[in-house]
């Protein structure tokens, strides 16, 4: 029954081309990030990305990055992590990266 399962899992992983997908995104996402003032890197791999902050504000602008619908969390004092669903859509990515801005603006 496990193995069954498993192979399932990796059947859908397969056909939905989610390993594809989180490859896109995550770059789209790393680019987006990169761009926004205030980041000065962004680090990780695939779609678990930090982006490091000019200063140790992370708490926040994960704090404001909540009030514009975002969830994100502050793992060190300079760094907020990201960690989307495989599925996420390019657009929605956008739309990441467009609140996350709003709430550097607002984390000072």
């Amino acid at each position: 029954m496990v193995c069954a399962a498993a192979l399932a899992v990796l059947d859908e992983i397969e056909d939905r081309k989610l390993l594809e997908n989180c490859r896109e995104r995550s770059g789209q996402l790393r680019t987006g990030l990169e761009l926004l003032p205030g980041v000065v890197d962004v680090r990780g791999r695939g779609l678990l990305l930090a982006a490091v902050v000019d200063s140790d504000r992370a708490a926040a602008v994960a704090d404001a990055a909540r009030e514009f619908g975002l969830i994100v969390n502050a793992v060190r004092p300079n760094a907020v992590r990201f960690a989307p669903p495989l599925t996420i859509s390019a657009e929605e990515i956008e739309e990441a990266v467009e609140r996350f801005g709003l709430a550097l603006e607002a984390g000072w």
